[in-house]
């Protein structure tokens, strides 16, 4: 499941949603907005991951490394949304 949410769920909506053809301003909001779901879907896979192990009631080592992954997916996601924000304005600014 996490793997489905934090990897193939964004790849596909970025292939899925990619301008193929000429830059426009609609193509650069359909872009910016599809890596935007993606990575709210990535957020949500990894808090989900987290709570299904600590449901489980796995060792603290396991949970801790859950918490560990989702931090890392979480900030990486984060980032990822600003970065589409800001190539967003910088793309409509050159077209």
């Amino acid at each position: 499941m996490l793997v489905a949410g934090v990897v193939v769920v964004p790849l596909a909506l970025m292939l899925v949603f990619n301008s193929w053809g000429p830059l426009t301003e609609e193509s650069a909001v359909r872009m910016a907005f599809a890596q935007i779901a993606g990575q709210t879907v990535a957020i949500l896979s990894a808090l989900a991951f987290v709570v299904l192990t600590m449901r489980r009631g796995v060792e603290w080592a396991a949970t801790a490394g859950a918490l560990l992954v989702a931090a890392l997916v979480i900030s990486w996601s984060a980032a990822a949304v600003d970065r589409a924000a800001g190539d967003l304005v910088d793309r409509i600014a050159t077209v």
